[in-house]
Formats: structure tokens, C-alpha cells, sequence
């Protein structure tokens, strides 16, 4: 279920943790090792449930950007 969140473009901004898995191509438990760990992306919890800020997601994917093998390991 995708929640959505009235701005001037009337985009979906919240995604749940399945959508998230999809949208980034990881899975969900992944997803929640990252969460335990403090590795992953900042999240919402809204009762039981977790939610991620699409704007967040699109943020902390393109701060990982790289360009080649060799810069992964320096960072």
C-alpha cells in the first residue's frame, strides 16, 4: 500500500518496506538488517509499521554513486 502525501505535484512519497525492497533491489530482510544495524536509509515507524520518504531513498542511492570499483573501497 502506497500512502501518499499532498504537494504542489501531488506525488507518492511513502513507500512500505516491500515497495522499498523493489524500488531500490534489495530485499526485505535486508532492508531490516540494515534498519538493526543503523546501516540503511532513515526510515518512519507508524505504529508496527515502517515506512521510507521516497526523497530519502532517491538521496542516500545517489550519495553511494561511484565510478568504479576501486573508489568503492575508499569510502
Amino acid at each position: 500500500m502506497l500512502l501518499e502525501h499532498s504537494t504542489a505535484q501531488d506525488q507518492k512519497r511513502y513507500l512500505s518496506e516491500k515497495q522499498t525492497a523493489d524500488y531500490i533491489g534489495l530485499s526485505v530482510k535486508t532492508l531490516q538488517r540494515m534498519r538493526v544495524s543503523g546501516n540503511g536509509m532513515p526510515f518512519i515507524k507508524a505504529g508496527a509499521r515502517v515506512l521510507y520518504d521516497i526523497n530519502d531513498l532517491n538521496a542516500y542511492m545517489s550519495a553511494r554513486k561511484v565510478q568504479s570499483t576501486s573508489a568503492y573501497g575508499e569510502r
